[in-house]
């Protein structure tokens, strides 16, 4: 509803609404000029050799700047709309097949463990060296004193800088715990976060072929951040960040082993993708 508002217009990437015979909407923008598409009844009229004509009705995508001559754009006026979603809807079944070498949530959640346990490990040590130096900080206190009364076997000047030689590990070793402390709540809001999305991701992939066409509309708008589509059906497809992580960066963070598809299954030529990799 709120990238629905107007005042989001610019920046929305979910259809207006789910009914219609085109699977992208809201998200579909052409190559070209980079206006946004808009799916359309569109009636194309043919010629027979016996000279009768006959009309087929069918959905397409039109540019909506240059069917208005909005700008200058070299793109097709009108595209296929059964053409292009059913290319965009196998680049969807190829992210899908990447759920096949996708951890389930418990070794998720055990990686988590894992990375959030070596943390706390350096969490102790420096715990436990911030101890010794506390200690050592109130027995110079202590020695400082003594300087007063004559008690002492060292100089105040030793005592001074020995004491802001303490100090500044001290200081040191606090701002190294709190850092420990901010990146082990960030990990666990990043799992929080993670999971949803991972389970949410893992419910597509395995429903898509099933779902409807208003299931099938609706999936591509939180799935697909942008698809754009060129002359000759050259299609461009951007994922949303949110799922992405699912295709590429969990291998750099060792969160997944292998989320790459077979490389039995070659992607269209036509299509190229972003924030995924694909074999």
């Amino acid at each position: 509803m709120e990238q629905r508002s107007r005042k989001n217009e610019e920046k929305r990437h979910i259809a207006m609404r789910t009914q219609g015979q085109a699977m992208l909407s809201g998200n579909i923008f052409c190559a070209h000029c980079g206006g946004r598409l808009a799916a359309i009844h569109y009636t194309d009229s043919y010629e027979r050799a016996d000279g009768s004509v006959y009309r087929v009705d069918q959905v397409k995508y039109s540019c909506y700047h240059k069917s208005r001559k909005l700008c200058p754009c070299d793109g097709q006026t009108t595209y296929q709309a059964e053409k292009v979603d059913g290319m965009v809807s196998q680049t969807i079944r190829e992210i899908f097949k990447s759920m096949g070498g996708a951890p389930e949530e418990e070794k998720i959640q055990d990686l988590f463990q894992r990375r959030i346990a070596g943390n706390r490990a350096m969490q102790t040590k420096l715990n436990f060296e911030l101890g010794k130096h506390r200690e050592q900080l109130t027995k110079l206190q202590m020695e400082i004193a003594k300087t007063l009364t004559g008690d002492s076997l060292y100089s105040p000047e030793d005592l001074t800088q020995a004491l802001q030689t303490v100090k500044k590990r001290i200081e040191e070793l606090e701002i190294q715990l709190e850092r420990l402390k901010e990146e082990e709540i960030q990990k666990k809001q990043g799992i929080e976060m993670v999971t949803p999305a991972y389970k949410q991701f893992k419910s597509w992939a395995e429903e898509f072929d099933s779902a409807t066409l208003e299931q099938k509309k609706m999936i591509a708008c939180q799935l697909l951040k942008r698809v754009e589509v060129g002359r000759d059906y050259k299609i461009s497809v951007e994922l949303n960040m949110t799922y992405s992580q699912f295709c590429n960066e969990w291998n750099a963070n060792e969160f997944l082993d292998t989320l790459l598809p077979s490389a039995d299954n070659e992607p269209d030529e036509n299509i190229s993708y972003h924030g995924m990799s694909l074999c």
